[in-house]
């Protein structure tokens, strides 16, 4: 299982004290500087979404739009470590939207173009690709857990519900599955029967499941959260990569290893908030985040982080697991008088890492 999540924002605020306070002792840091030699991004509006299979093979979709949300994207393959890209497909979007790119093996994937939606289907490794037919005009997302089965929510099926469909043929015919609850949102699939979504109204912070694909859903009450007055959070279910789930509820963070009988709330990672938007799951219970070049991990499911490593380049990196050993990260330019991303924004670069994180290497970003 993939998982289709989206980084945002972050700030530098690590120190050697922060570390000492924690009781953390500290690693051996790499140091890494950039490399002029390897090529970033094309255009400062470049949003470049990567798949890699492992630090040999992967795949990037691009996507560049104008102040009006008109724009081009482009797919592209690597089969070297991101020393060279091929262009695979260009097309045209028309709104801003997130786009998603997902491979399962080295033929198998899916790109998912926001807005208007496209899906497109590979099945030879992008030499092709198929334009796929989708019900709904309001498509919230679609997810597969496999290259047969997968899942569409769309927001116009109902006046007052969302309406789930199902695809057991790739993508090729889609079947009416049924309404989710009236306040759920952030649709996580596991397997054709198993499925998760996040409460968003109510007394009490809840999640849903199912066990028949979104045909039935029960709730499920999470620990007592004192609701943050005003604070606007981000509802939403993240699977792990075995069986647990993280659900984000009214500015609360749970996991669950059984099957939501039972919740254990996540307290903030360090060095603060914005480190939830950037959390990667190497494994089940080993899990990544980093703000700037510095990287925390925990191996006990976000209860525990020590600090591992540090890249002093002048990079915030926003890192994506493969494995425990594996990952990429997408590089932007911080203002070194800040510590904040740049403003206007900048080139953005591509790094690699087959050691957890210890160092990583600068390769190179797609430029159509």
């Amino acid at each position: 299982m993939r998982a289709m999540v989206l980084a945002a924002m972050a700030l530098v605020a690590v120190a050697g004290s922060t570390a000492i306070y924690l009781g953390v002792p500290l690693p051996r840091f790499s140091v890494g500087s950039s490399s002029a030699g390897h090529t970033l991004s094309a255009s400062p509006t470049d949003e470049i979404t990567y798949s890699f299979l492992n630090t040999t093979t992967g795949w990037a979709l691009d996507s560049r739009r104008d102040i009006n949300g008109n724009g081009d994207f482009w797919i592209f393959r690597t089969v070297d470590g991101a020393q060279h890209w091929q262009e695979q497909l260009r097309g045209k979007t028309s709104a801003q939207g997130i786009s998603v790119l997902t491979f399962f093996d080295p033929v198998h994937g899916f790109a998912m173009i926001a807005a208007p939606f496209q899906l497109y289907r590979t099945t030879d490794g992008g030499t092709h690709w198929n334009l796929l037919r989708i019900p709904g005009r309001a498509v919230q997302s679609i997810q597969f857990t496999d290259p047969r089965n997968g899942w569409l929510l769309d927001a116009e099926g109902s006046a007052v519900r969302n309406t789930l469909y199902f695809t057991r043929d790739g993508g090729d015919t889609w079947e009416w599955r049924g309404y989710p609850p009236e306040d759920a949102s952030g649709l996580a699939m596991r397997d054709q029967n198993l499925s998760w979504m996040a409460g968003t109204g109510g007394a009490q912070s809840h999640v849903y499941f199912s066990f028949d694909g979104g045909v039935s859903w029960q709730q499920v009450q999470l620990p007592s959260f004192a609701r943050a007055l005003g604070a606007r959070c981000l509802n939403g279910i993240t699977l792990l990569p075995t069986d647990g789930v993280v659900a984000t509820v009214d500015c609360g963070v749970y996991s669950s290893f059984d099957q939501g009988a039972t919740w254990v709330s996540i307290p903030t990672p360090p060095p603060n908030s914005t480190s939830w938007a950037r959390i990667t799951y190497a494994a089940e219970f080993d899990w990544w985040t980093m703000t700037g070049g510095d990287l925390w991990k925990s191996t006990d499911a976000g209860q525990t982080w020590t600090l591992f490593s540090r890249q002093d380049d002048g990079w915030d990196y926003i890192p994506n697991a493969i494995d425990r050993k594996q990952a990429w990260a997408t590089l932007v330019h911080l203002d070194p008088a800040t510590g904040l991303w740049a403003v206007p924004p900048l080139l953005t670069g591509l790094a690699l890492t087959s050691d957890g994180g210890l160092h990583w290497t600068q390769v190179n970003a797609p430029r159509p």
